[in-house]
């Protein structure tokens, strides 16, 4: 009975209209489908998986439980609760750097530790952060010989044993294979 996948995540939205608008234009999620509930919503598609379900934050019925949203119109610090945030994996990090930049999206940009990873980070209207994840050569060559993101992270971060003559140099190229 493991899990098997994350399906989707929900946020409770004082701007519907915006947030639905930042998934479709900056993140490039469909807009499609979903139930005929008693309530207002979006539901936002990464392929064929309603990945983001949008919902009003004013709507008692359309989620149990309370959220405590920043209202940064009040002078409140944007934030995401309990949550920090959410990871898509990407592809084409160049063309969505120039995609954010031609919108004057702000986002932060990091390599992760190890090379595996190219990260580019922006906050959706409501201050929730998005992550979007582009696995890098380096990740790509590793795990295409069948191994896990996490075996390949694990192959790729050893470090190779030095081999050191007792005065601590390494031997020249032409004495390695003998020491």
């Amino acid at each position: 009975m493991p899990l098997e996948k994350l399906e989707h995540y929900t946020i409770r939205s004082l701007d519907m209209e915006a947030t639905r608008d930042f998934y479709r234009d900056i993140c490039g999620l469909k807009v499609g489908p979903r139930p005929p509930l008693d309530f207002a919503g979006y539901w936002l598609y990464c392929g064929k998986i309603p990945v983001v379900h949008l919902v009003p934050l004013d709507n008692p019925i359309a989620i149990r439980g309370e959220v405590n949203v920043p209202s940064v119109s009040n002078g409140a610090q944007p934030g995401t609760g309990a949550v920090d945030h959410v990871a898509f994996g990407a592809t084409n990090v160049e063309g969505m750097k120039k995609h954010l930049e031609a919108r004057k999206m702000p986002y932060k940009e990091r390599i992760q530790a190890g090379g595996f990873l190219h990260q580019i980070f922006l906050n959706d209207p409501n201050g929730v952060t998005v992550e979007l994840n582009y696995h890098t050569a380096k990740l790509k060559k590793l795990t295409a010989r069948g191994a896990s993101m996490g075996t390949a992270i694990k192959r790729g971060t050893k470090k190779k044993a030095t081999v050191r003559k007792a005065n601590g140099r390494r031997p020249s190229s032409k004495n390695r294979r003998a020491a």
